[in-house]
C-alpha cells in the first residue's frame, strides 16, 4: 500500500519515484489480475479503483500520479475488450479524494514540494495554497466500499462509476488544453 507519493516537478524527480508509483499503481493490478484470472467464474467481474483524475489531464507537479492513474484506466480498458470476449466484465471506479494516509500527506508533500523546488519555488508555494483551499473533505473508505460491492451485485453494472469528485477539477477538465494551461499559469504565476 502506497502511503505517500511526493509531489514532484517532472524534470525534477528522480527515477526512483517514477518506478514506485508505476509499479504499485499499474504494475501491482495487473500482476493480481494476471494471477488471479484463473479463477474467475464465467461471467465474473473484475472492479478496478482508478483515480478522478484518471480521465483527465495532469496538473504540474502532481503529473506522476495522474499518468499512472491514466494508464491504469487504459490498462482497464485493454483488459475490459479482451474479457468481454469472455462474458467477464471489467468496471472502473473513479474515486475522487478518499481518506487514506495518501490523501492525509497530500498537503504535507505540497509543503514538501514548495520547499524542494529549485526551479518552481513561486509556483509550488501558489500551488499549496490553491490546494488547502479547494482540498475538500476527503470521502470516508467505507462509501467506496458501499459503492464497490454494490457493482460488484449489480447484474449489468455500467462500465465506469464515479464518486466524489472534486467540481474544480471537473469544470477545468472539459476545458480545451491551451486553456487549461493558460488558467493554470494564470494562478500559478500571478
Amino acid at each position: 500500500i502506497i502511503d505517500n507519493i511526493e509531489l514532484e516537478s517532472e524534470v525534477e524527480n528522480d527515477f526512483e519515484s517514477i518506478k514506485k508509483v508505476i509499479d504499485i499503481n499499474l504494475i501491482g493490478t495487473m500482476q493480481v489480475n494476471n494471477v488471479f484470472h484463473k479463477h474467475l467464474i464465467e461471467k465474473g467481474k473484475i472492479i478496478i479503483v482508478t483515480s478522478e483524475v484518471a480521465t483527465m489531464d495532469p496538473l504540474p507537479f502532481n503529473g506522476l500520479y495522474t499518468v499512472s492513474k491514466n494508464a491504469l484506466e487504459s490498462y482497464a480498458q485493454a483488459l475490459r475488450q479482451e474479457l468481454n470476449l469472455l462474458n467477464q466484465k471489467v468496471i472502473t471506479i473513479r474515486p475522487g479524494a478518499i481518506k487514506t494516509p495518501l490523501s492525509s500527506n497530500s498537503l504535507t508533500d505540497t509543503d514538501k514540494l514548495a520547499k524542494d523546488t529549485i526551479l518552481y519555488q513561486k509556483q509550488a508555494d501558489k500551488f499549496l495554497n490553491i490546494t488547502k483551499k479547494f482540498m475538500g473533505t476527503p470521502l470516508e473508505p467505507a462509501k467506496l466500499g458501499k459503492l464497490t460491492y454494490k457493482v460488484s451485485m449489480k447484474k449489468n453494472p455500467k462500465l465506469s462509476y464515479s464518486i466524489h469528485r472534486n467540481f474544480g477539477l471537473v469544470l477545468l477538465s472539459i476545458l480545451p488544453k491551451r486553456l487549461q494551461c493558460y488558467v493554470i499559469k494564470l494562478l500559478l504565476n500571478h
